[in-house]
């Protein structure tokens, strides 16, 4: 479960750990459950909390500091917490120094061959870069969005999504992170698609309830249900009666032909 920041949160930015020295500001956490943990590979269950800063670069323009966004993410099991420091290093991709990075454009690379905890990634997929690994894309975790906020324009940066993947070995997981502006979106609509698909993740059995979410959702929860691997028949010709694009009644009908 990815819990969002509430303002009052991060109104205290004095707690919060420094990235590079300068004052952090809370992005999300992420619980991953023992469930989860089995499932991902990874022996034992975690809460991975992310913060994120505005770091100067050292160097100037018209005589205007320049700065770049640096990410911590703390990756705590109850018995251990571990730091990890995460910048763009001449790669789309933010990683730890020194950590090898392999990349591959979302225009070439199909959504659904990505990894994931949970369910995949609601970005820009052509404009995307995911980390990779021997092939294989990183385990998606989850998304957090930066809101439209004071405080969040002041230490990070507003109307970014930022996208956790991991590389597990054992149980240490090894963490980069691509961003992407999704500022069509509010905040609102943000949280209200993240729990409209937990919804559907839960109750995806039962037909009249997800005809009930996807009477309500909106182009992106309609993505979402036509994406996921347990959208079957009777949930796809329901998702049919609703979808508002050409391209999406093409997607659904194709898959309606192969299941």
């Amino acid at each position: 479960m990815i819990k969002h920041p509430s303002p009052e949160v991060n109104n205290n930015i004095s707690d919060n750990p420094t990235i590079s020295g300068f004052p952090s500001i809370l992005l999300g956490q992420l619980q991953i459950s023992a469930e989860d943990a089995n499932g991902s590979g990874a022996i034992s269950a975690r809460s991975i909390t992310v913060f994120g800063a505005k770091v100067e670069t050292g160097q100037m323009w018209n005589n205007i500091k320049l700065f770049r966004n640096e990410l911590l993410v703390v990756d705590d099991t109850g018995s251990t917490r571990t730091e990890y420091q995460l910048a763009q290093h001449n790669n789309c991709v933010y990683s730890v120094p020194n950590d090898q990075v392999c990349e591959e454009m979302g225009d070439m690379f199909d959504i659904g061959k990505i990894r994931c905890l949970r369910r995949p990634p609601k970005w820009k997929h052509a404009d995307a870069s995911i980390p990779m690994h021997g092939g294989e894309s990183l385990l998606f975790l989850g998304q957090f969005y930066a809101a439209k906020s004071k405080l969040m324009n002041q230490y990070f940066g507003s109307g970014q999504s930022i996208y956790l993947f991991t590389l597990v070995s054992g149980d240490t997981l090894k963490f980069q992170a691509f961003m992407q502006d999704t500022n069509e979106q509010t905040a609102e609509d943000h949280y209200r698609l993240e729990e409209q698909m937990m919804a559907f993740d839960s109750h995806y059995k039962h037909i009249d309830e997800v005809e009930i979410l996807i009477k309500a959702g909106d182009k992106y929860l309609h993505q979402y249900i036509a994406e996921h691997k347990r959208s079957g028949k009777e949930i796809l010709t329901v998702l049919l009666q609703y979808a508002k694009t050409k391209s999406l009644k093409q997607q659904i009908l194709k898959r309606l032909a192969l299941a």
